[in-house]
């Protein structure tokens, strides 16, 4: 069992250091050091650097759990994204096309994940593989990743509070727990790849389910203890067991893509509350054009009623075509509709039993294929 070299009792007092520094920028005795957080890790990173040596421990079966925790992490991803289906959808509070918001999303939260997973690398590595100095290690970076700043907000109600821990404190000790003892027995590239998939996916992607806080906070509880779970099954197996154990790996590598089909075609079958269409013409312009596709939502009567001028609607004409258009005018026999880049409006009242449902948002390009398929199939 190994005891904490000197080195590392330096890099657990600087840890310590900019632990206590970012207290006092969060209470506000000293300057907020938000900006600067990824130097500083980057710092600690190069010190980190130094300590390593040549005795950094291998694995034999380290891939396979890398592989395993991808395999996890993307069934997660399509399930997560599919939640939408049922929930709904929201545009990402992080979403925006310039390169510099880009580029400052890349420098705040990626940089330091890969700075921060190897200095966790580094503590179990070169420190007691005790399950006592794991939490200690844990702890460390829970206080770390926690976000101070927002504590000044969460004892104002028992709702913030509540909210806190649901989306903020319990995912993150659930989190660093299982990234903590991954590293032990895995190496630090483990969690680096955890923390890069989970982050890309909350940051670049354009949209994402509209959850309340309590589903969330489940989600991204278990998502952690899932993957703890499954990869200690794979750790107590005898390592040449799970070698010859090629059938299970198989099996396990084609869930995502079973998973995949599946929902397409339960997404075309109408089974959830959203659906999709591809646009085969340009009456929509500059909107959306054809070759996109538009997600919509499936409205009740009561939400027919609701309907304002502006809305986009999907609805079927006099030959049951389906017909995404602007609502211009709401009479007393039903509603009239323009495509954008039409001149006239359409000659079809719309009566409430033709609405299909409501425009939400569309996705560039993704309707192509079908797009090319119809123009084929009708000459």
């Amino acid at each position: 069992m190994k005891k904490i070299n000197s080195n590392t009792k330096s890099l657990y007092i600087i840890i310590i250091c900019f632990l206590f520094i970012k207290i006092l920028s969060a209470i506000n005795m000293i300057p907020m050091i938000t900006n600067i957080i990824p130097i500083i890790w980057f710092i600690i990173f190069i010190i980190g650097i130094f300590i390593t040596h040549s005795d950094y421990n291998h694995f034999y079966d380290k891939k396979d759990k890398i592989y395993t925790v991808i395999i996890i992490l993307i069934i997660y991803l399509i399930i997560h994204f599919s939640l939408g289906l049922i929930f709904g959808f929201s545009y990402n509070v992080y979403q925006n096309d310039s390169l510099k918001y880009i580029l400052k999303n890349v420098y705040i939260f990626i940089l330091p994940i890969i700075f921060q997973e190897y200095i966790r690398g580094v503590l179990c590595n070169y420190s007691s593989n005790s399950n006592k100095i794991r939490f200690v290690i844990s702890i460390l970076f829970i206080l770390i990743n926690l976000n101070f700043n927002s504590l000044n907000s969460v004892f104002i109600s028992g709702e913030s509070f509540l909210k806190f821990l649901c989306l903020n404190l319990i995912p993150l000790i659930s989190l660093e727990l299982v990234l903590t003892y991954l590293t032990s027995i895995a190496s630090y590239k483990i969690s680096i790849i955890y923390k890069l998939i989970i982050t890309i996916y909350s940051i670049f992607i354009p949209i994402v389910p509209n959850l309340n806080f309590f589903i969330s906070g489940m989600i991204n509880t278990s998502l952690p203890v899932i993957v703890y779970l499954i990869i200690d099954k794979y750790h107590e197996l005898d390592i040449s067991k799970v070698y010859q154990d090629h059938t299970k790996q198989n099996l396990l590598s084609y869930t995502p893509i079973m998973l995949i089909i599946v929902l397409i075609i339960l997404g075309y079958s109408g089974v959830f509350k959203y659906g999709s269409i591809a646009i085969l013409s340009n009456s929509m312009q500059p909107l959306y054009s054809k070759g996109d596709t538009i997600v919509y939502k499936k409205l009740n009567e009561e939400e027919k009623d609701n309907l304002n001028i502006g809305d986009i609607i999907v609805y079927y004409d006099k030959n049951e075509n389906t017909i995404i258009h602007r609502i211009v005018n709401i009479q007393d026999n039903g509603i009239i509709t323009k495509g954008d880049n039409n001149e006239n409006n359409d000659n079809q009242i719309v009566k409430l039993s033709d609405i299909k449902g409501k425009y939400i948002f569309h996705i560039k390009y993704l309707g192509s294929i079908k797009m090319f398929m119809y123009e084929v199939l009708n000459g």
